[in-house]
């Protein structure tokens, strides 16, 4: 007897697992775009560069140079998220570039079908000496 109440509250158990296994699939997935009818618009006087730029801070005795490829979303609220490094260069450099994209105000959101859609970009954030510690090219 003790036998078949276990067998049978496995089988309970091991039902209920599918069960929720099936509505977890059931739910779709976000869809991100790269391209839609309307790409997001950021409302900025001067633009995206004059913001990043405006508001990018170098220590003045660091020696990098070069570009941080960042991604990011703007969701269907105009939100800035999902902020990614996909080709970094220093640490320092890198937790910059994050900053300013953090620091964005709202954009205009992006539309496919006049909907508002959640929407993937890519942004390079240059980073460049200035002044006397500027690399001298000797080609």
């Amino acid at each position: 007897m003790k036998k078949i109440i276990f067998v049978i509250i496995l089988l309970i158990g091991f039902s209920s697992s599918l069960l929720v296994q099936s509505q977890q699939i059931k739910e779709d997935p976000p869809i991100l775009y790269l391209f839609s009818d309307k790409l997001p618009k950021f409302n900025y006087e001067g633009g995206i560069n004059k913001f990043v730029y405006s508001n990018l801070k170098m220590p003045s005795l660091s020696d990098v140079e070069g570009i941080v490829l960042i991604s990011f979303v703007i969701n269907k609220k105009g939100q800035v998220e999902q902020i990614k490094i996909e080709k970094g260069i220093a640490e320092y450099c890198n937790h910059e570039a994050v900053r300013i994209f953090e620091s964005m105000p709202l954009w205009e959101p992006g539309e496919k079908d006049s909907k508002t859609v959640d929407v993937l970009m890519y942004f390079p954030v240059k980073f460049e000496l200035k002044g006397e510690n500027k690399y001298i090219n000797y080609n």
